[in-house]
């Protein structure tokens, strides 16, 4: 009885087969099961041990063992628990925290939580002979998830691939951003072997080491840091490689030293940007993200802090050059204040505007001598006031506005003044009508834009960017938008169309243009929420051809099936401009500038993107790119076929073969699947 008493007092259930009482030992050989706080042991043989000076019982289970230690489950040959001191050790045994394994001679569980493993194996495979393991000399596992490994032996089956020193992070962490691995074969570069693993991982801060064995070319190896916590974020690449660039072999030791910073006050007022990308060669960024079709470029390296007062914001802007072979507009540093609009109520009008004041460095690739860099200090401001009238059915916004520029060197004299006037009209009218099922708009309208001629010609002043290219322009634009909506009994729209048929009006044209060059239509049609057609398209009036044509259409059949597929069309007379509606580079350079320059580029493209899961584990992406019609350039197709599975139920496993113009490879990721299975 005396026995039965220590075991109530001490918090203890047991469940034991053919029990006996032998002194101050319970005990079993036929089975059963002890539970206690936060822990419940099973095994063929049981003793409990109380002894008067302990400060609780002692048990020792072995055979067909199973341990419940709180989200920890154990299996092994022998285990020992103290319930006074809450000290345990598993003898030859398994400790599972899904979906780890963590198989050692020694597991030993101390008081302050903390679990201690003597030359573990860790993996996620439930085999005795695991695909992966990382074997290690000693392990201790805190608080459930952060693990502190050492002297660590990655091994794929039974053959050892690379050694760490140590490994710290947070297993969950490890469990979503784990080690991926690749093998990539074919194209210039060859066979090709990598590796990423965490190797550090502490609250918001991930560092993880990045391997890479190009058996064509050489070894690589890179740092990568991960911060990540509220309004900051803070990430850096530091990749150096035994290698050499395909177009220039004699480089030997290629890197890049990539960071990135950005933090947003806890107001939400003020917020701080700095990135910068230090590259040995111009294509070390494509070899170093590879994956896809799409080129990869380079980082800017520049900084900033924006700033959000109740009337103002304001920022300062930098970016320098430190790679060679770049070309790039350094701005040393740029101060811009952009006031809040002032609305005069009683008038209408409202007053906007925004002014710069920066020193601007224009430097050319060292690999282009010919071209000589040049600089200027420049103060740009940007004052408009607007006003829109009703008159009646009509809207009327008007708008005059003026721009100027100070630069402190030119290409002949020191200081210039640059003034330019400008003004806007624009008028429309809409028309709507609403039926129980659908509502239609139609919005004419027509505008007048005129710039007066600037107090300096281009050809007086350094051209930057497109906000120093000004000149004597004078257009009108003309179209009618539609908008229609069908509701289908909702609230929500089923489907909808808006389009926008216009062209542009040019009052006068130095190189001979008709006053009206080209008639555009563009149109987003939404047929069901999983089907949309857009359309983006010209015809030419001065040569009597289509202009451009752009169709894409997107469509999501099932949660199993999508497609995207689009066709580009551009004439040699369509300049490849960044914005499209300005009209100052058409008017400012000759034609046959144009047409002899890289802004005219004739092709035409088809594009095809799908998604198809054919089984649950499953699923094949098609990339496909087809171009011809190209001037002076040979006609190309590139695609890449992706096949999307698991392994094992743990692995996320993605077969690649990737043909590209002038390259093709066979590809192999894996990883750990990032989400975890419900239970």
């Amino acid at each position: 009885m005396e026995l039965i008493q220590q075991v109530v007092e001490q918090g203890l259930t047991i469940d034991l087969k053919e029990v006996r009482y032998e002194k101050d030992i319970i005990y079993t050989e036929e089975g059963g099961m002890v539970c206690g706080p936060g822990l419940k042991i099973q095994g063929r043989q049981i003793y409990l041990t109380f002894q008067e000076d302990a400060a609780g019982a002692i048990l020792v289970a072995q055979g067909d063992l199973f341990v419940e230690y709180g989200d920890y489950i154990l299996v092994g040959d022998e285990f020992i628990y103290d319930f006074g001191k809450k000290w345990g050790l598993l003898r030859c045994g398994t400790l599972s925290v899904e979906p780890w394994f963590f198989t050692a001679d020694e597991i030993e569980l101390l008081p302050n939580g903390e679990i201690h493993f003597k030359e573990p194996m860790i993996t996620t495979s439930e085999e005795c002979n695991p695909a992966w393991s990382l074997v290690a000399h000693s392990a201790v596992l805190e608080n459930r998830c952060y693990l502190k490994a050492f002297q660590l032996r990655f091994k794929v089956g039974s053959i050892p691939i690379f050694y760490l020193p140590w490994l710290k992070g947070n297993l969950d962490d490890l469990r979503d951003h784990p080690i991926k691995y690749r093998i990539r074969w074919g194209g210039e570069q060859g066979l090709r072997i990598g590796l990423i693993a965490k190797i550090f991982s502490r609250g918001p801060f991930d560092l993880s080491f990045r391997f890479d064995y190009r058996f064509n070319r050489g070894p690589g190896a890179a740092l990568v840091s991960d911060y990540v916590s509220g309004n900051t974020i803070a990430q850096t690449i530091n990749y150096l490689a035994k290698d050499n660039s395909i177009e220039i072999p004699r480089e030997q030791i290629r890197f890049r030293f990539q960071g990135l910073f950005d933090h947003t006050t806890a107001d939400n007022r003020t917020e701080y940007h700095l990135s910068y990308d230090k590259l040995s060669d111009n294509e070390v960024v494509t070899d170093y993200f590879e994956r896809g079709l799409e080129l990869k470029t380079g980082r800017k390296t520049e900084a900033s802090v924006v700033r959000t007062d109740p009337f103002l914001i304001s920022s300062v802007y930098t970016r320098v050059r430190i790679n060679n072979f770049e070309m790039v507009k350094q701005e040393l540093p740029t101060l811009t204040l952009v006031p809040y609009p002032s609305i005069f109520e009683r008038a209408g009008w409202v007053i906007d505007g925004k002014t710069q004041i920066g020193f601007l460095d224009f430097s050319y690739p060292h690999e282009q001598p010919h071209l000589s860099d040049y600089h200027s200090a420049r103060f740009f401001v940007d004052p408009k006031i607007y006003r829109t009238t009703l008159l009646g059915p009509f809207f009327l916004t008007t708008t005059v506005g003026a721009v100027g520029i100070a630069y402190s060197e030119r290409p002949q004299e020191e200081f210039g003044w640059l003034g330019i006037g400008r003004g806007e009209i624009e008028g429309k009218v809409r028309f709507k009508g609403v039926q129980a099922c659908f509502t239609h708009t139609i919005e004419p309208y027509a505008s007048f834009i005129g710039y007066t001629p600037p107090t300096l010609s281009p050809n007086q002043h350094y051209i930057f960017d497109i906000q120093d290219g000004w000149s004597s322009l004078q257009y009108s634009r003309i179209g009618m938008r539609n908008l229609l909506y069908l509701f289908g009994g909702t609230d929500h729209p089923v489907r909808s169309l808006t389009s926008d048929l216009y062209t542009f009006f040019f009052y006068s044209h130095p190189n001979g243009s008709r006053p009206i060059p080209k008639i555009q239509f563009d149109m987003l049609l939404d047929l069901t929420e999983s089907l949309r057609h857009t359309l983006e398209t010209g015809w030419d009036l001065n040569h009597q051809i289509l202009d451009h044509f752009n169709y894409r259409i997107d469509w999501t059949l099932s949660a199993n099936i999508a497609f995207a597929m689009e066709y580009r069309q551009r004439s040699q007379y369509d300049w490849r401009k960044l914005d499209y509606d300005n009209f100052f580079l058409d008017t400012g350079r000759s034609f046959n500038a144009l047409l002899h320059s890289t802004l005219s580029d004739r092709r035409e493209t088809l594009l095809w993107r799908s998604f198809v899961r054919f089984h649950p584990n499953a699923a094949l992406q098609l990339e496909v790119r087809h171009g011809w019609d190209r001037t002076a350039q040979p006609n190309y197709t590139e695609y890449e076929i992706d096949l999307l599975t698991t392994w094992r139920s743990i692995w996320e496993l993605k077969v690649s073969y990737q043909k590209k113009e002038d390259d093709h490879r066979i590809a192999l990721y894996f990883n750990l699947i990032q989400d975890r299975p419900c239970l």
